[in-house]
């Protein structure tokens, strides 16, 4: 058995405007182009739509192909979101269900040091507006009183509306080291927040972070 560290999440990325995701169909086309790519499976051990219905990828024993330099040890689960698209609560519902599956069988917990986004280790704007949702679903995840069923959906006040966000913004803002002409990436922009993967911090040793509005940019150092 693999001995589980961390969790993985993922989205789709596909542009706003493309066809509608149609549950197992696109994860068998993601199948096919991963395939393509030379990997001997999916590259994800869980998918889950937007209704709230989770997909298996690989098995759990096979290292992943989902986040480079970091699939020994991960689970990687991809919500299968677009680009501004937000997670429905009923997709949330499910990955705090998995989410408690594999913690169960696996025994990681669910914390900040176990659970991820794709952005946390390379620069992606992957998972989307998933991410500002890690801190609520590790929450969740741990409050026993939390229900999953998604039949319950409509009656649970734990999470809040979703459906007057249709206004999130997303946007990917370049990166800059003080005094340096070049920019060294894309930090995520999203509802007015700056998303910065920890990566670039440690590789820089930065400790200090500005906003620069006029020519909205991140300067680092």
């Amino acid at each position: 058995m693999r001995k589980i560290t961390r969790y993985i999440l993922h989205y789709l990325g596909w542009p706003k405007d493309s066809a509608p995701t149609k549950g197992q169909q696109t994860v068998n086309e993601i199948k096919t182009v991963h395939l393509r790519r030379g990997y001997h499976n999916i590259g994800y051990h869980y998918l889950i739509d937007q209704n709230g219905i989770v997909y298996d990828g690989r098995p759990d024993a096979q290292e992943g192909a989902h986040c480079l330099g970091f699939n020994p040890g991960s689970i990687g689960i991809n919500i299968m979101l677009k680009v501004g698209e937000t997670p429905s609560d009923k997709a949330i519902k499910a990955l705090v269900g998995l989410l408690r599956e594999l913690k169960s069988a696996y025994g990681c917990p669910i914390s900040s040091k176990t659970i991820y986004g794709h952005c946390d280790f390379l620069a992606t704007a992957c998972p989307g507006l998933l991410y500002p949702r890690i801190k609520e679903i590790i929450k969740f995840t741990n409050d026993n009183n939390f229900k999953t069923s998604v039949d319950s959906i409509d009656k649970d006040k734990n999470i809040e509306t979703t459906k007057k966000k249709d206004t999130n913004e997303m946007i990917n803002i370049p990166i800059f080291i003080r005094g340096k002409s070049n920019s060294i990436g894309n930090a995520l922009l999203i509802n007015s927040q700056s998303f910065i993967h920890a990566g670039l911090l440690a590789q820089y040793g930065i400790t200090k972070v500005e906003w620069d509005g006029k020519q909205r940019r991140v300067i680092l150092g």
